[in-house]
């Protein structure tokens, strides 16, 4: 799997570097040709007002990486986020294609993909979500399609399958007084997308093992104006935070393949502590039967969550046509656990 993955990710950067191309320019579509990748390629423009807060110089975010740099244990363990990786980060372009939501090197990212899924997703939205959320281009998102006169982009597609895969398994919309706690929220994504379409949701928190997600998503969802009913808990605060609220949902979306398998058995304990009792996980990487999910360096890490009481109750991939799972944006399967008694 992992030499697949390398093969892959080397033709596709010989194809990017030197702009080969099997078939003449005139059977490209638009986006497939090197000006349009120019084009779209272009620096990104942060959000007004970021410049002089989201700063590797800012108190705030000095003060996180002291008290992470404190803690010890599996959980500070870097994963797949070196320190080199996290310095790529730009603070105030946080959206764009590295990092939190990839949006050129994933599987079928294009204009047709994005059209096709759009298209599908409204077919299925049970909650009316593209009513209720809006896109635009602030922090440096990198591509982005205009359809039915809208703004279409990565983030706004991966939130309207996850929030309607669980309505369809937990009926979220339909509950009262919900808690969520994302586990590596990054930016703050899906906070914002949930506390924006979904008044069931009472309070949510936030919370990453990098400090530098946790300066960003306390800006973010402040800038989104959800700070009322988000709390953003630093990874030095979390069990307190845990001690005094009860938690009915905990979210992890791609961040456990991105962890060694230890610090997941930290976070898997901290969950059973606290009786948390469902938990969605979105892998990056499913092996070929469906369901083993595995992390960043092929270790399964299904099973840590079956060893410490949690039962897989629903299964889903992202898209549940087929035909749009194999050819829309980023394919990914949608997994929900429950804590056994």
């Amino acid at each position: 799997m992992r030499y697949r993955k390398f093969v892959r990710t080397l033709a596709q950067r010989v194809v990017e570097r030197y702009d080969y191309s099997i078939v003449s320019n005139a059977c490209l579509y638009d986006w497939q040709k090197p000006t349009a990748r120019a084009q779209q390629e272009a620096s990104p423009v942060p959000a007004l007002g970021a410049d002089t807060y989201l700063t590797k110089g800012n108190p705030r975010l000095q003060e996180l990486e002291e008290a992470y740099a404190q803690l010890e244990g599996p959980i500070t363990s870097p994963g797949a986020w070196t320190a080199e990786h996290v310095r790529t980060i730009n603070l105030q372009c946080f959206r764009a294609t590295l990092n939190y939501l990839y949006q050129r090197s994933g599987l079928n990212m294009n204009e047709m993909t994005f059209s096709l899924a759009y298209y599908y997703l409204k077919t299925m939205d049970r909650l009316g979500l593209f009513d209720r959320l809006s896109e635009d281009q602030a922090f440096g998102v990198s591509l982005s399609e205009m359809i039915e006169g809208r703004l279409v982009t990565r983030d706004l597609l991966d939130s309207v399958a996850e929030l309607n895969f669980l309505e369809r398994h937990l009926g979220i919309s339909q509950r009262t007084g919900v808690s969520v706690l994302d586990i590596g929220a990054g930016y703050g994504r899906l906070a914002y997308r949930s506390l924006t379409a979904l008044p069931s949701i009472e309070r949510y928190l936030c919370t990453d093992a990098v400090a530098v997600s946790t300066f960003i998503c306390e800006y973010y969802l402040r800038f989104r104006g959800v700070d009322s009913r988000a709390h953003v808990v630093p990874l030095h605060e979390i069990r307190k935070a845990l001690g005094r609220q009860s938690v009915d949902l905990a979210i992890n979306i791609y961040s456990f393949s991105e962890c060694s398998v230890e610090a997941i058995v930290w976070w898997i304990t901290l969950l059973r502590d606290h009786a948390v009792p469902h938990l969605m996980v979105v892998p990056n990487d499913v092996a070929s039967d469906g369901i083993t999910m595995l992390t960043y360096d092929c270790q399964d890490f299904s099973r840590v969550l079956t060893e410490f009481g949690y039962r897989l109750v629903a299964r889903d991939p992202k898209y549940l046509d087929p035909i749009v799972q194999k050819y829309g944006p980023y394919p990914a399967v949608h997994f929900l656990f429950e804590l056994q008694a």
